[in-house]
């Protein structure tokens, strides 16, 4: 089930869900903004 997903993952050519980008509501946390930002911002 894993690796179905992951390979429909690959397969998309979407670098993160959009999920991945929203913030916890009141999170103030700046290491899930960093993890964010990086993710959001690589190449495929």
């Amino acid at each position: 089930a894993l690796a179905d997903l992951v390979h429909s993952h690959l397969q998309s050519k979407e670098r993160c869900s959009t999920r991945l980008t929203l913030s916890c509501p009141l999170c103030v946390n700046p290491t899930c903004r960093e993890t964010k930002s990086f993710f959001t911002s690589q190449q495929l």
